[in-house]
């Protein structure tokens, strides 16, 4: 068919991770990008028990490193992790 003969055979795109004998395509993205946003780089956190902040009649969670007590974590990466992941446990408890 024109669907087939227009798509590229599996060995052109790759094959899954494992035992080798998938023939499931993995295709490769086509763009990735990073940005760093200087801007939002605080001195100060809001100085909150919680690593995130919800509203519940708009089910919205708000995170970030700048949310929690300056000292709670080791790192600011940390401190965004976890509040990510709560936000997102918070998030999932509306549904």
């Amino acid at each position: 068919s024109a669907l087939l003969a227009s798509a590229a055979s599996a060995n052109e795109i790759g094959m899954n991770a494992g035992d080798g004998k998938s023939k499931s395509p993995v295709y490769q993205p086509r763009d990735a990008s990073a940005v760093r946003w200087a801007s939002a780089l605080t001195s100060k956190t809001l100085g909150l028990k919680e690593d995130s902040v919800t509203l519940a009649p708009w089910r919205l969670a708000i995170c970030g490193d700048f949310i929690r007590e300056q000292d709670a974590h080791e790192t600011p990466f940390e401190a965004a992790a976890l509040s990510g992941l709560e936000a997102g446990e918070r998030v999932a408890s509306f549904f």
